[in-house]
């Protein structure tokens, strides 16, 4: 659609317009799509939380009489913090705060490669408007492959697929564009598919890492890195101005690969339940040995301040009968 708006209406201003204008629609969710039960419960907004509960039960023509014993309530009872509680919480864990440190860098180099490829698509040899037609139907592509791939292969794991087969896109890219051009477009076309696959597991993905109240902040957080490499963007388009298209090429796919293989150390969400609280998130485990490793020491030292912090409560309690 966007190819085809472009085509006819030439003056960018009117098509900025259009385009733009276009999502004024999503002030409208605001008013239409309810917080999840477990974001409520999560945040002690017990009422609310009932309320939406009878609602979805209505719904779906169940019965709504037993509301007080729906497993959603039950299901951070008295083990809810608030949020910035939990996230001082991960402050204190070091494998909590790795996973983010990788994920806000996964963020960062996924944006920047995705946005190099789709702004450099108006550059490639050929129509453009056919180039930007290909590319809106890559997107279709990647969103129906995407739902395929994280269903058979899990989240991480199609993540470090689709992200090792767009680096070695991108680095063997430029031998390719003085000889073979309309080759060099269909590789351009095949890692803006692999990275879209990427872009779209990383909304899905660092929500299953992370506690309930927290996963709202943990993507803003992550956002941000992914505007920022947004910014750099541009910059890797017009440093191949200058002629030197392999050594940015190289580079770039040399982060990339970088980048996928440190999710080894994160560990696999594939039918498991989302984590509902910090524990729950530590409970989850890494693949590879180092970060196992890793994870058990810091599960043993929360288990000891745990037990510290019960046996002092107790302690206080003796000393109040007494």
């Amino acid at each position: 659609m966007v190819s085809g708006i472009a085509y006819f209406v030439r003056d960018w201003r009117l098509y900025l317009k259009l385009c733009g204008g276009a999502e004024f629609i999503y002030v409208v969710y605001f008013f239409i799509i309810d917080e999840t039960p477990q974001w409520l419960i999560a945040n002690n907004k017990i009422e609310e939380a009932k309320k939406l509960i009878k609602k979805i039960k209505s719904m779906g023509g169940r019965s709504i009489d037993n509301i007080e014993d729906s497993p959603m309530l039950k299901l951070n009872e008295n083990t809810s913090l608030g949020m910035w509680e939990t996230f001082k919480t991960i402050l204190k864990l070091p494998k909590l705060l790795i996973r983010l440190a990788i994920l806000c860098l996964a963020w960062l180099i996924v944006v920047m490669t995705y946005y190099t490829i789709a702004l450099n698509l108006n550059s490639l040899s050929g129509n453009r408007f056919i180039n930007i037609m290909f590319g809106g139907i890559v997107e279709i592509c990647n969103v129906t492959l995407f739902c395929l791939f994280v269903e058979t292969r899990g989240r991480r794991d199609t993540f470090i697929g689709t992200m090792f087969l767009c680096g070695l896109g991108i680095a063997i890219n430029p031998f390719l564009i003085a000889s073979h051009g309309q080759l060099s477009v269909a590789t351009t076309m095949f890692s803006k598919l692999m990275v879209g696959i990427a872009f779209a597991v990383l909304y899905v993905y660092p929500g299953e890492l992370f506690p309930t109240n927290l996963r709202q902040t943990i993507f803003g957080i992550c956002n941000m890195f992914g505007r920022t490499g947004g910014l750099i963007s541009p910059f890797l388009i017009y440093s191949s101005d200058s002629g030197n298209i392999l050594g940015p090429s190289l580079a770039t796919a040399g982060i990339i690969l970088l980048t996928s293989s440190l999710f080894f150390c994160l560990p696999k969400t594939k039918a498991n339940k989302l984590p509902q609280s910090v524990e729950d998130a530590l409970k989850l485990q890494a693949s590879v040995i180092c970060c196992r490793n890793n994870e058990r020491n810091t599960e043993v030292k929360v288990g000891c301040e745990e037990g510290t912090n019960l046996e002092m409560e107790k302690g206080k309690l003796f000393e109040t009968v007494a």
